[in-house]
């Protein structure tokens, strides 16, 4: 009670201050209400969190609608009136957002991320929200962006465990609407789960067909048409490709272009990607035979290049024998980690 006590002598500013730093630009303010009823000491200071979420929310409300903002006249409407008024006065009379005020961490918000929860709570996700154990800006924004997508909605039940997964969805929700393949997600169910999700989105990935190839697919080779084709073949080659999920290095650069992905049209079944590494510069990232000892790999690597090296001249495209990148990071080794002798500069 000694905190209450000094408190309530009416402290000047100078005293007072450091036990304002919950109210974070409300402080200077708050110290004036105390000092213009020093009863509101208790309140102001050593009071619940959503009684200081409530106070600080009928504040701001009343300097944004430029109430009378002295503090005498503050100080006497907050004294007499209940935080639960307060807080209906400002943001509306919702018994959940005063219980939910206790999550919001010990420093005040501001009046717009008050009105962000409040809507929230009165929105489609208010279960999701409610389930938060604390609740963040960041998450919050999430969540009202949340609000404006039919299927983001609809995985609420899912969002209330993991709400970083907005930003995830959304993120994917744009790639499928810009390739004009989102289907079976745009039709997911109320209530789905995480798996049923994955499935949904993974289908409509499966359709989407890389951009128009840029040169032709040299003899024994064809351009993979779909990521549904490269899985196939992933699937047989028992590689990375086959999932979406671990494939990600290959069949994002394949959807927007930057990757070629090229697959025999003979036995032995065999995968190579070509990236675009520069303007009209490719490479060979990787290749892949089916059943294949090293000697014929390393063979059949050889004839796609220098065939691949044929097409791509024929179309003004170069091909060249390792990523420029990768060159550079060999130039930044030391001769003694290549096993030779050191040179004069």
């Amino acid at each position: 009670m000694k905190l209450v006590a000094r408190a309530q002598k009416a402290l000047p500013h100078t005293e007072i201050a450091p036990m304002m730093a919950s109210w974070g630009r409300l402080a200077p303010l708050i110290v004036r209400v105390i000092n213009a009823c020093p009863c509101l000491a208790a309140q102001l200071v050593m009071a619940p969190p959503r009684v200081i979420h409530a106070t600080a929310a009928f504040l701001q409300a009343r300097i944004a609608m430029g109430r009378d903002n002295d503090p005498a006249t503050l100080a006497a409407e907050i004294a007499k009136r209940d935080p639960r008024e307060l807080l209906a006065e400002a943001l509306g009379g919702d018994p959940r957002l005063f219980r939910a005020l206790d999550r919001c961490g010990s420093t005040v918000w501001l009046l717009q991320e008050y009105e962000d929860l409040a809507g929230l709570l009165r929105g489609p996700l208010s279960d999701s929200v409610l389930g938060l154990q604390r609740f963040h800006h960041a998450t919050l924004r999430q969540l009202r962006e949340a609000e404006e997508d039919a299927v983001l909605i609809a995985a609420r039940h899912v969002l209330v465990h993991d709400p970083a997964l907005v930003g995830d969805l959304r993120a994917m929700l744009a790639l499928l609407r810009g390739l004009g393949i989102a289907r079976d997600i745009e039709a997911l169910p109320h209530g789905a789960g995480r798996r049923a999700i994955r499935r949904r989105i993974e289908a409509d990935l499966a359709r989407a067909a890389p951009p128009t190839p840029p040169f032709a697919a040299p003899s024994g080779w064809r351009h993979c048409e779909s990521v549904h084709e490269v899985q196939a073949v992933g699937a047989a080659l028992k590689n990375c490709v086959a999932s979406v999920m671990f494939g990600t290095t290959y069949i994002g650069p394949f959807l927007i272009g930057r990757m070629r992905l090229l697959r025999t049209t003979d036995e032995p079944l065999g995968l190579a990607a070509v990236e675009e590494v520069g303007p009209r510069l490719w490479s060979i990232a990787e290749t892949q035979f089916r059943h294949d000892v090293v000697v014929a790999r390393h063979r059949r690597a050889e004839r796609l290049r220098s065939s691949l090296a044929e097409v791509l001249n024929e179309s003004g495209h170069a091909l060249l024998d390792q990523h420029p990148f990768a060159a550079i990071r060999h130039l930044h080794e030391e001769p003694s980690q290549l096993g030779l002798a050191a040179a004069e500069d």
